[in-house]
Order: C-alpha cells, then structure tokens, then sequence
C-alpha cells in the first residue's frame, strides 16, 4: 500500500523512485484483497503488485528505507548494517507524533483501512520533507 500511496501522491513522478520490500516476505505473491480492496478506494491498484524479500542490491540502491515498526528497522540494520544509517519509521520524518504502523495482514478490512490512513497520513508528510531537501 506505501508504495501505491507514494506513486500516487508524487503522480508516479520520476522525480524519485519507490520500491515496496519486505523482510519476512514471499516473492512473487499478489496483495491481499483486503489490501487491494481499500487501496482501490483512495485511487491506488495493487492489482500487479508483487511481494519481493528486501536484498542487498535493493539496500544498496537505496537513498532511504522506509519501515512500518522498530522490528523492521532492527532486522534491516542487523541484516544490512552499512545502510543503517538509511532506515528511518516511515512516519519519522514528518512533523507528526512518531508511531509504529502495524502490519495489517490477516487483520480485517477496517484494520487494513486504518493501516492505510495512517500510511497516507505518513505519506503525506514524507512529501513535503523530500521537497524541501529539493528547495
């Protein structure tokens, strides 16, 4: 959902680049239908989006890695500690309240529409630090 919220609040801009990857995830599989679901409501389709497994070359092309919970950020500077340095929450960069945001999977549509706001909200305000590191 991040990755479909940034594209689509940047209006799949090429001005930066964005890759969804997770560190317990199975490549290849589709977004849930809850996923799909409230995403198609604010406009974004999963419907071609595929999990992939976070790598080494991913990290290494990353200017920022942007995590949901401080276990990621944990497993991410444990696995890949040359870019710790990069992993931030992905709300930690905004001017609101730092919180962790659950994963929703295997939650209810309303926890994954929850999710979804609080990503948005997350997205927004990474929006506008990017664009003042470009003034």
């Amino acid at each position: 959902m991040a990755e479909g919220l940034f594209r689509l609040h940047t209006n799949h801009s090429k001005k930066w680049d964005s890759r969804s990857a997770g560190i317990a995830a199975n490549n290849g599989c589709p977004a849930s239908s809850e996923a799909k679901t409230v995403s198609n409501e604010v406009g974004v389709d999963l419907t071609n989006h595929r999990s992939q497994i976070i790598t080494e070359e991913i990290v290494n092309q990353s200017d920022l890695i942007l995590v949901m919970t401080e276990r990621h950020r944990d497993s991410i500077r444990i696995k890949f500690p040359s870019v710790a340095h990069r992993v931030y929450l992905i709300n930690e960069l905004g001017t609101k309240r730092v919180n962790e945001i659950e994963d929703p999977f295997g939650g209810s549509v309303e926890i994954y529409k929850k999710t979804r706001d609080s990503i948005n909200q997350a997205i927004l305000e990474l929006i506008r630090f990017l664009e003042l590191g470009d003034n």
